[in-house]
This record gives structure tokens, C-alpha cells and sequence, in this order.
């Protein structure tokens, strides 16, 4: 659940598709850890955490590859680039999905991007990837 939609249980607050973003991220979340968002936590813990807009953690190995918003295109573009071997490629496809979750997990929904933000940003890796054709060529 995003902070803002916790926030708005009580109130009267509209909160808009910031909150899907979020949801998406802890999406993201549990594909890279397999773990629940806020498995950890209890109850008083999770609505303090939501009340704060603390974003569910990553493990400090997943936390410390998040890049920046400015380099994720590049970081996109650069998947797969014909320099790097396959597991520089995945491990960059890592850094983009860690990074992709700290932008949609951020705790003002102003502040994560749009739908349109992700499908750009995915498409862009995914057409730097080689086509499953080529790949069958070799």
C-alpha cells in the first residue's frame, strides 16, 4: 500500500496513480528479493514505515546498485551493449530494475515517474537487447 493511500484512510485525501506506481515498485520488490515488501515488520511497524513513506529495504547488496534517475536512460540504453559479456549485461539489467524501484518508491508521488516514464524506459533496454533471431543466427 503507498503512504498515500494509507494516509488517506482516515482523511478525506484523494491520492492519484503515484499510488500504482508504488505499488509496481513493491512489485519489483518482491521479483528481486522474493520476499513480501515489509515481510519483516510487524503490523505497528509497517504503518509507521507507510506513515513515514518509507519504502519497503532492499538488501544492502540490491541497495547499493541503485543508480541515480539522471543515468537511468543511459543505464537503459546500455544493457546490452556489445562490449559487455552476458553477465555484464544482466548484472546492468539488475541495476536498472533496483533503480527502477527506488524511483517508483519514493515517497512524494510528484517525485516517481509516470507510467509512460517505465514503458519508455523499459522499451529502451529492451530494443538494446539482441533479438532473439540474431541470437539463433549464432
Amino acid at each position: 500500500m503507498a503512504p498515500e493511500v494509507f494516509q488517506a484512510m482516515n482523511k478525506r485525501n484523494i491520492y492519484g496513480l503515484g499510488a500504482d506506481i508504488w505499488s509496481f515498485g513493491c512489485v519489483l520488490l518482491e521479483l528481486l528479493t522474493l520476499q513480501l515488501p515489509y515481510s519483516e515488520s510487524s503490523e505497528l511497524d509497517i504503518h509507521h514505515s507507510l506513515q513515514a513513506g518509507k519504502r519497503p529495504q532492499l538488501t544492502e547488496k540490491l541497495e547499493a546498485m541503485a543508480a541515480s534517475k539522471a543515468e537511468l536512460e543511459d543505464l537503459a540504453k546500455s544493457c546490452s551493449s556489445s562490449d559487455l559479456d552476458k553477465k555484464q549485461s544482466e548484472s546492468r539489467i539488475l541495476k536498472l530494475l533496483v533503480s527502477i524501484y527506488c524511483w517508483c518508491t519514493e515517497k512524494d508521488p510528484n517525485d516517481r515517474p509516470t507510467a509512460e516514464n517505465l514503458y519508455n524506459l523499459l522499451l529502451t533496454c529492451a530494443n538494446s537487447l539482441p533479438s532473439q533471431q540474431s541470437q539463433e543466427d549464432s
